[in-house]
């Protein structure tokens, strides 16, 4: 027979339980969701086997990748292609830093400090060499993009 104290945790952790899916319910939602956009070996195979970017474009519109169904056929050059790969990575990365509590969010906070430093780097090297500072925040990488970083190349031009 179970005592007063083993039921009382037992109560209190089916408690938490049933609550839990309040509170983390849509984050998990939506990393299940981006686990299922990843693309598999098949997928891999399929794609080594086509030969031109529109045959790759045609082949991601046609799962569940609906994004890739933007790209639109005035872009003809790869670089597009992964310019706007690399703006809906950071667009769901971004969403998930906003959904995350707080131990996930300081994690992914870690993981934007590297192209952050990265970001301060290539301007100030890039004003020292004589570069248009507008030029080198283009060239930034989205991930590492904060708040004050267009203030940095005015910073770097004081006497």
């Amino acid at each position: 027979m179970a005592t007063i104290s083993e039921m009382s945790t037992s109560y209190e952790s089916s408690f938490q339980d049933m609550f839990l899916n309040l509170k983390y319910g849509f984050l998990d939602g939506k990393l299940r969701g981006y686990v299922g956009d990843l693309l598999d070996d098949a997928d891999y195979v399929i794609l080594a086997e086509c030969e031109t970017l529109d045959d790759v474009v045609s082949y991601l519109s046609a799962t569940e990748r609906s994004k890739i169904s933007n790209y639109g056929a005035t872009h003809s050059h790869p670089s597009a292609l992964v310019e706007m790969c690399l703006k809906s990575f950071v667009s769901d990365f971004n969403t998930l830093r906003s959904l995350a509590p707080e131990p996930l969010l300081t994690f992914l906070n870690y993981l934007t400090y590297g192209y952050m430093i990265d970001n301060v780097l290539l301007i100030l090297v890039g004003i020292l060499h004589g570069r248009d500072a507008q030029e080198l925040i283009e060239k930034c990488h989205p991930l590492g993009m904060f708040d004050s970083i267009v203030t940095l190349p005015v910073a770097t031009n004081m006497p």
